[in-house]
């Protein structure tokens, strides 16, 4: 069993832990952004979407801290 960090999920999801934590700082590197709290530790990251040289689209992927996905945060329908 691997213990991740950080899990994937959808936008609404992502959208919905957003509201739920008292965000201090966002940061911003590349296509990668970071939601941190008040305390330094990062809750959440954003891949923006991309697109590579041959022109293939990559979505926006989203991530939020592993333990906040397993709180009862609403599944996609």
């Amino acid at each position: 069993m691997q213990n991740r960090v950080f899990t994937q999920v959808n936008y609404r999801q992502f959208r919905q832990y957003l509201a739920t934590i008292a965000t201090h700082r966002v940061k911003g590197k590349g296509y990668e952004t970071a939601i941190y709290d008040k305390w330094g530790d990062i809750q959440a990251i954003m891949h923006a979407a991309s697109m590579d040289e041959k022109g293939r689209c990559y979505p926006a992927e989203y991530y939020i801290r592993s333990e906040a996905s397993q709180q009862g945060l609403p599944q996609a329908a």
